[in-house]
């Protein structure tokens, strides 16, 4: 094989197979790092930050946020927001309870209680 420089370091190195493109290792790491950062850059998204509305740029079309801070944020009104969902169902399986406890003490099921109370309201 004929003699090629290097894309890195362009020093004159002689190919062991026809697709080297660089004469070491160490060469070969440092051009692998600038091609991934060449596809990353192409590949770059511009979205709007979820929490805060700014708009930023990513290569991951994944990301909600455009920084650590406004993920803090919106981590912790997600869970705010799930803690009131847990407490509203809590309480609806609570009241649900106590008008089955009164159908029972009238003797009554469920259903046929429920049917009652909604009569006596209209």
């Amino acid at each position: 094989m004929e003699d090629r420089i290097c894309n890195v370091c362009s020093k004159i190195y002689t190919p062991k197979i026809h697709k080297q493109c660089t004469c070491s290792a160490s060469c070969s790491r440092i051009w692998h790092i600038r091609q991934c950062s060449k596809r990353q850059k192409e590949r770059i998204i511009k979205k709007i930050c979820a929490e805060c509305g700014a708009e930023f740029e990513t290569n991951n079309r994944n990301k909600l946020t455009c920084s650590s801070t406004c993920a803090a944020k919106r981590s912790t009104n997600y869970r705010k927001c799930y803690e009131r969902r847990a407490k509203a169902e809590q309480q609806k399986k609570e009241k649900l309870a106590e008008i089955a406890k009164q159908a029972k003490q009238a003797g009554l099921s469920y259903g046929q209680y429920v049917a009652q109370q909604y009569i006596k309201g209209k």
